[in-house]
């Protein structure tokens, strides 16, 4: 019996057949398993979900209170007067107003607490401790205390200003001193009246529902001075920018 008959791929009298090891082989290869598809994790799906809906809600927010017009957006009017409205009427008939009125106090003066914990503590630490490593630097020159407790004063007086000039606010007495913008009859338009306070509402005047007042030039409400910005304290609002970055660079150097 001839060997080669049993074992065919063998050699046998010189001759191979390569055929059967190349089945053989392409058998193997489909037996063996493929790599597996990783599937998503619970984890990823959920970051992907909440980041496409957080990109939804920061557009919405930005186009109904940054971009669009009240007057003219249902969404913008939505956002920036039904919502709070609602919000502030349904707060009001559950803690009463006294409560509300001392809520809104907080808030409007929660920033200037923090400023001052924040301005003051870290002055209060460079003044008590960091001096005493001037003191014994070889580096650092002794000047540098004398020009510390001048920076210190400027931020407080800066800050002092911004907060206790008025901004302008537009009365029937005070309207005609405030009026000399031109009307462009777009974003301006002229015997435009505000429907709070009833007045007309002059170019580049602007309701603020912090003071309740028209403001002129009204610019924003800045919770870090407690004030309105308006046409009359602006100027002490951007000496307090300019000494506080100044502050800033100068401790850095």
């Amino acid at each position: 019996v001839n060997y080669c008959s049993f074992v065919r791929w063998l050699p046998c009298g010189g001759n191979q057949d390569t055929s059967a090891p190349s089945a053989a082989s392409a058998a193997a290869q489909q037996q063996r398993p493929s790599a597996p598809i990783k599937n998503m994790t619970a984890t990823e799906y959920g970051f992907i979900v909440g980041m496409t809906l957080y990109l939804f809600g920061f557009a919405f927010f930005a186009y109904s209170c940054i971009l669009a017009d009240p007057d003219t957006s249902s969404s913008a009017r939505f956002m920036t007067q039904g919502l709070p409205n609602f919000v502030g009427s349904k707060l009001a008939n559950a803690l009463g107003p006294r409560v509300m009125s001392a809520l809104r106090a907080v808030a409007d003066r929660a920033l200037v607490v923090i400023y001052l914990v924040v301005v003051l503590g870290s002055w209060s630490i460079v003044l008590t401790h960091g001096y005493e490593l001037v003191d014994k630097s070889k580096s650092v020159s002794n000047y540098h205390q004398w020009v510390g407790y001048l920076v210190c004063m400027a931020c407080m007086f800066s800050w002092r200003k911004a907060m206790t000039t008025r901004p302008g606010y537009i009365t029937a007495k005070t309207i005609v001193k405030f009026d000399h913008y031109p009307y462009d009859n777009i974003l301006f338009v002229e015997k435009r009246i505000c429907p709070t306070v009833g007045i007309r509402k002059i170019a580049r005047s602007k309701f603020d529902r912090v003071s309740g007042r028209h403001v002129a030039r009204f610019d924003h409400y800045c919770g870090w001075v407690g004030n309105s910005l308006g046409e009359e304290n602006y100027r002490y609002f951007l000496l307090f920018l300019a000494v506080h970055v100044g502050m800033c660079a100068y401790g850095t150097i």
